[in-house]
């Protein structure tokens, strides 16, 4: 730990001495909360402009599912952003649910069939994701590039049909 009070002591450009931040620990909750409050607003902005940029068209799920992925491709902070509030603090951020009640009731407006249309989005969400969170090595296997166009034209190809099928499948339900 000496080695950061050295480090904290040095005096930058300005010459000013920010002195030892061993003793800023009283503030940390503060901190802590400010990095907390930048996430959720990082997060609200990220999907608000996912949800406008793509947004879900019941009519062609496949095809959204397809333009979710460029969405992704293009914007990968998104995904990263989403993912790591999964993974790690899952209550933090905007209430999300009235949106995604608004996605399900497009899609199953009858109560009844709501939990078949929870199921269903989440499959397309997951796949639309899916390949940006896929190891390397898994896209890798077939000795192509798998950031190259010519891969991802090929697995967007794949994607919306097998969304085609998944969403036919779920008429049949």
């Amino acid at each position: 730990m000496h080695i950061f009070r050295g480090v904290a002591r040095t005096e930058p450009a300005g010459g000013k001495d920010f002195g030892d931040p061993f003793e800023l620990r009283g503030r940390q909750p503060q901190l802590g909360s400010s990095k907390e409050n930048l996430f959720a607003v990082t997060l609200d902005r990220e999907l608000t402009a996912m949800a406008q940029a793509v947004p879900v068209d019941v009519d062609d799920l496949a095809g959204w599912v397809g333009r979710l992925f460029d969405y992704h491709r293009e914007h990968p902070s998104g995904v990263r952003i989403s993912l790591w509030r999964e993974l790690e603090r899952p209550d933090l951020g905007p209430d999300d649910a009235r949106v995604y009640a608004e996605k399900v009731h497009a899609i199953a407006p009858s109560t009844d069939q709501r939990a078949t249309a929870i199921d269903l989005l989440v499959l397309l969400y997951g796949m639309a994701q899916s390949w940006f969170f896929t190891p390397m090595g898994l896209r890798r296997v077939d000795g192509c590039d798998p950031l190259s166009d010519d891969r991802i034209r090929l697995h967007r190809s794949v994607l919306i049909a097998v969304a085609s099928a998944l969403v036919d499948k779920h008429r049949d339900l």
